[in-house]
């Protein structure tokens, strides 16, 4: 059985974090799989806008940053997946997996991530409806 750990994190400045341990997080789908982002890894948190804090309670840390973590690195390489970043359970045993995600399956990752962290219905679905509506320019940059 998995159980959900979030990133362990430190804080570098006003805008961004860096993964002090490597983020995991497994899944089935049908067979065990995981998404492994490495220890440093630079990212924003959620990219929720300052604005919308207030008006939301989505704050660009906390629950969420599991799934910001994936979702940043995969957008950082429009979805490709090497070697130990990508595995599937074989019998027991974690055997690395080269993938290419679409924009799609980065984003529907990032939701169903921030689902296993127990981020409320609302706030997860309003947050994936973001990615799929303004990610494509962060995607194609």
């Amino acid at each position: 059985m998995y159980i959900y750990r979030p990133p362990v994190i430190t804080i570098l400045n006003d805008r961004e974090v860096e993964l002090v341990e490597p983020f995991i997080f497994e899944w089935n789908d049908p067979l065990p799989q995981q998404i492994v982002i490495p220890k440093g890894f630079t990212f924003d948190g959620a990219s929720v806008p300052q604005w919308a804090w207030t008006l939301t309670g989505i704050l660009p840390i906390g629950l969420p940053l599991g799934g910001a973590a994936v979702h940043d690195y995969t957008y950082q390489r429009k979805g490709r997946l090497i070697r130990d970043e990508l595995k599937a359970s074989h019998n027991g045993i974690w055997v690395p997996v080269a993938a290419v995600w679409p924009r799609k399956t980065c984003d529907d990752m990032f939701y169903r991530i921030m689902r296993e962290a127990s981020v409320t219905p609302w706030k997860s679905y309003a947050m994936y409806q973001s990615v799929r509506i303004f990610g494509q320019g962060p995607w194609d940059s």
